[in-house]
């Protein structure tokens, strides 16, 4: 769905530029929503991986934030039940393109907090002396 959204198929042409961009944006939350099962975000091939990071570069700002903030959401949720893997935490490094300071800005705060969280889940796994 967001691959034909973004490339303007003919099925789509009625819609408005701002009715395109949320559906773009529809479609990614599903994705980062699939994902989020065990087992399923492993299994993403590259061109479904290509078309959900298209989104972080989106021509709409409001697109990109609202993306981002999903995608932080899933990768911060309780590390044992459902959460993003770790692969899509690669997808902050597309904000690096970012041209507004204050989305750069979050996507960074974003990372840290996720990286950190991370890093706590396998100090404590580790000290625990368990593995899930």
């Amino acid at each position: 769905m967001v691959s034909s959204i973004s490339h303007k198929k003919p099925q789509i042409s009625f819609l408005s530029p701002a009715e395109r961009a949320w559906f773009r944006l529809s479609a990614g939350c599903a994705m980062l929503k699939i994902c989020e099962q065990k087992g399923v975000g492993d299994r993403y091939t590259l061109d479904q991986f290509y078309t959900l990071s298209s989104l972080f570069v989106d021509p709409v700002p409001q697109v990109r934030e609202k993306i981002l903030s999903k995608l932080h959401k899933g990768l911060s949720r309780s590390l044992a039940a459902r959460c993003l893997p770790l692969d899509f935490m690669g997808l902050f490094a597309l904000s690096g393109m970012e041209t507004e300071k204050r989305v750069r800005a979050r996507a960074k705060n974003y990372m840290m907090f996720d990286i950190n969280k991370r890093k706590d889940y396998v100090k404590n796994i580790m000290l625990s002396g368990s593995g899930e």
